[in-house]
């Protein structure tokens, strides 16, 4: 009876610690040229067998890596074993980050402000769960301020203390250090938090401005935007052909979305483009797997459009200007070319936007006009973010799916990721009354192509 007693208490306390959250410290100081970072990482109770970095077999920013007796830590790879490394004990290392002239370069400098992959210092545990508490705590040169993608502790304008948002260590995230200040942007009941980088004054405030137009025409799809605290960055990056030339969703440790720009182009080419609302438009579904990329790509190349048209950014015409010529560009491009295989890039863009169309017709048709796309996106966004997984497409549709009441969703999924093909859009679009994808300049539109952008 005895040692059964003794194994129910072992049990117990085995279970206790696997359930328990640990507790990490990271202390990191800035060097005053932002050329290195100086970690001190702290464990509690638990240490971890080891680090990842997610640079993946390329080391050469680590520096100097050693435990609390100063012994090397032996590292490989992406992994920094943490052998004989004991409960409440430190260690340290050293990241550069280096500003030599590369073929893609890791960070971007801005007059004195950076932009730098966190994959360059950031080695972290491989499995971190929402109930483990991973601090960061940054001690920057005077005067300069921090943009990160992760959990503020405190004022989200004004703290150097985050907290680890446990997406997978390979997921790629960026932070920002300079003399720019993070400006709280409010879209509906959400904040972003911009950061406009060496910019100052009336064009700042232009950038914001442009911001909180596109995010705001985001938030019109569904009654409010889907990320709370979402990490926007502005990089000048000199005299280039467009407005903004480059832009992009980065998902590790939260979604964020990176602009880099033209500061020379007048304001209003930047609210003449497309890439804002693109980019922004991703942050309407999760991380979809990156061999289903049409999918992700899909419903920002499809709202790119509609949500400024539902803005009156663009006017309705416009709009389904836009949508047919990516359409036809899409077909011509798709010839032998599946849906999933990114070689053609203009099928993978353009195939996902026209079954979101199609899902988001037929939705409309089925329900009696009580449901679009757009009210799914709403309803999974209340039950389901923010989400720190991986989605594959299937089961991504699947979920949408239930929320709908339908299988609308997985049927085209099934139907268009099967084809060699573009999808057939014509018999969707002949049912709004729109006959060919080339659009004729006055062409009247039907009550239902005009209802899509409303």
């Amino acid at each position: 009876m005895r040692s059964l007693t003794i194994l129910s208490v072992l049990l117990f306390s085995v279970t206790s610690l696997s359930a328990t959250a640990f507790q990490t410290d990271y202390q990191i100081k800035v060097s005053q040229s932002l050329a290195h970072f100086d970690v001190k990482i702290c464990f509690d109770e638990y240490v971890p067998d080891a680090l990842y970095n997610g640079a993946w077999n390329d080391n050469r920013w680590l520096q100097s890596a050693v435990d609390a007796k100063g012994r090397s830590l032996k590292v490989r790879d992406n992994k920094m074993r943490l052998k004989g490394v004991k409960p409440h004990e430190c260690i340290r290392y050293q990241a550069l980050l280096s500003t030599d002239h590369e073929r893609r370069p890791s960070n971007y400098r801005a007059g004195k402000d950076m932009i730098f992959s966190n994959n360059m210092w950031l080695w972290q545990p491989k499995n971190l769960s929402v109930k483990d508490q991973v601090t960061l705590n940054f001690k920057l040169p005077k005067g300069n301020h921090i943009s990160t993608p992760w959990t503020p502790v405190g004022a989200a304008n004004q703290t150097t203390i985050f907290r680890l948002t446990p997406t997978p260590y390979d997921w790629d995230s960026r932070s920002a250090i300079g003399q720019f200040n993070i400006e709280p942007v409010k879209v509906g009941n959400q904040t972003l938090l911009v950061a406009a980088l060496n910019s100052k004054g009336k064009r700042k405030q232009e950038y914001i401005d442009w911001i909180k137009q596109a995010a705001g025409a985001i938030a019109g799809i569904n009654g409010d935007y889907p990320i709370d605290n979402a990490q926007i960055l502005i990089t000048p990056t000199g005299a280039k052909r467009e407005a903004v030339p480059w832009g992009e969703v980065q998902r590790g440790g939260s979604t964020s979305a990176h602009f880099f720009v033209d500061s020379f182009r007048p304001i209003q080419e930047f609210k003449d483009d497309w890439t804002a609302a693109h980019e922004l438009s991703h942050m309407l579904v999760p991380f979809i797997d990156r061999d289903e990329l049409w999918l992700s790509e899909g419903i920002a190349s499809y709202y790119q459009n509609v949500a400024r048209a539902k803005a009156s950014m663009i006017s309705t015409e416009t709009s389904w200007q836009k949508l047919l010529a990516g359409f036809s560009r899409g077909t011509k491009a798709a010839k032998k070319e599946s849906l999933s295989n990114s070689s053609s890039i203009m099928q993978m863009y353009w195939g996902g936007a026209a079954m979101y169309l199609m899902a988001d017709v037929e939705l409309r048709k089925q329900s009696n006009n009580r449901q679009n796309l757009g009210t799914v996106l709403q309803q999974f966004n209340r039950c389901c973010r923010p989400s720190t997984q991986r989605w594959g497409g299937l089961e991504l549709m699947q979920k949408f799916d239930e929320l709908s009441g339908s299988k609308i969703f997985s049927g085209l999924y099934q139907s268009e990721a099967q084809q060699r093909r573009f999808p057939d859009i014509m018999p969707v679009l002949n049912s709004m009354g729109i006959k060919q994808l080339k659009r004729q300049s006055g062409q009247p539109l039907s009550d239902a192509a005009r209802s899509i952008m409303q």
